[in-house]
């Protein structure tokens, strides 16, 4: 007869953790395929503003960020024409890169759960 207590099943918890990694990498990737996609609309100047790019991971999300000072009038400022890139940079790579970020993230779950 089994005692009275909290059972805990291990294989339970072990498989919890490999989600969770998984689940983290999968973010990360799809985060990648987004600022690579990005890249041929982010004005070029200087290279600082491209140069700026940061990939944050905090578990299921992911940020993208242009930590340039002048990323953010960059973005924004549609009136202003630019040689190489566009107003609107981070936003035209998330469409022309979601559906390689979603592939990424599918393999990357995949392999994290073999």
């Amino acid at each position: 007869m089994p005692g009275k207590g909290v059972e805990v099943d291990f294989r339970t918890l072990a498989v919890l953790s490999a989600v969770e990694s998984a689940a983290v990498q999968m973010v990360k990737a799809g985060a990648e395929k987004i600022v690579k996609a990005t890249e041929p609309f982010v004005p070029e100047d200087t290279g600082e503003l491209i140069n700026s790019v940061v990939v944050e991971v905090n578990k299921d999300t992911a940020t993208i960020t242009y930590q340039a000072d002048h990323a953010a009038v960059v973005h924004e400022r549609m009136d202003v024409h630019h040689p190489k890139g566009s107003a609107k940079y981070l936003d035209k790579g998330i469409r022309a890169g979601s559906a390689d970020a979603l592939r990424a993230m599918e393999e990357e779950l995949e392999r994290g759960l073999r």
